[in-house]
């Protein structure tokens, strides 16, 4: 995974190494479609990056650990 940008906020843009903006696209979808993670999107000079926004105050580095194997898990 590649990260787009030092987050400054509560939002981060990430996206797998080497994939063009249709899988991320494909990954995002398949995510939401079986209620693993609701992830934006954002479209950059650089292409289509997945967006998490983090909300939860009692979210943690294992949460963040989850969410990352779950994009992992869908990358072709």
């Amino acid at each position: 995974l590649e990260l787009h940008s030092r987050p400054t906020l509560t939002t981060v843009l990430f996206r797998p190494t080497g994939v063009d903006d249709a899988t991320v696209a494909a990954i995002r979808r398949t995510l939401l479609a079986d209620g693993h993670a609701v992830l934006g999107r954002a479209a950059t000079p650089t292409g289509l990056w997945l967006k998490a926004t983090l909300l939860n105050p009692h979210a943690d580095a294992g949460d963040l650990a989850h969410l990352l194997k779950l994009v992992e898990g869908h990358i072709p």
